[in-house]
């Protein structure tokens, strides 16, 4: 387990945006949000959903919590070949893009898919550490304060945010 976990109404509240999204949008999905140690906490398929992505999307938010990375890096190095294909032989590995990790202040708080639009908001007293798996799509603020682009779209990155390291990173 990396840290404390979160509870189901924190869950709950965490899916939300991601499904008012979809419905605003007319996709349909499923979303799996996952404790710390990849246990199921909070699930929600929308109506019409197809059957695959149940076990789809909580496969992918367990694989980002196991393996502390997005499932898009795992993706990336499963499409370069070679020695990439030896993702394929890690139980719990999801080589497809959408889990995605947040680290605070050491601990393990959140992992799952976000969806355009949502939002999460997160107390950090010392460190976050977020991975994202398209930079050029995601979009952050620190105290009310907008943060520069991460990188380009469907670049892989890693941001770790401390008070010494923020003001690089923010407008």
């Amino acid at each position: 387990m990396y840290g404390p976990s979160i509870t189901a109404d924190q869950a709950k509240l965490a899916a939300a945006p991601a499904i008012a999204e979809a419905r605003k949008n007319q996709f349909t999905m499923a979303v799996a949000i996952v404790d710390t140690a990849g246990e199921l906490v909070y699930f929600e398929k929308m109506d019409d959903t197809q059957i695959g992505s149940i076990d789809i999307a909580i496969d992918k938010a367990r694989s980002a919590v196991w393996f502390k990375r997005t499932t898009k890096v795992l993706q990336e190095v499963l499409a370069a070949g070679g020695d990439g294909l030896r993702v394929l032989g890690m139980q719990g590995a999801v080589p497809i893009e959408g889990g995605i990790p947040l680290t605070v202040d050491g601990k393990k708080v959140f992992a799952r898919i976000m969806q355009a639009g949502e939002r999460d908001s997160r107390d950090v007293a010392a460190e976050a550490v977020i991975e994202v798996g398209d930079a050029g799509a995601f979009a952050y603020s620190v105290n009310g304060r907008e943060g520069k682009p991460l990188g380009a779209e469907g670049q892989v990155r890693s941001l770790k945010l401390t008070p010494a390291t923020a003001a690089q990173y923010l407008r």
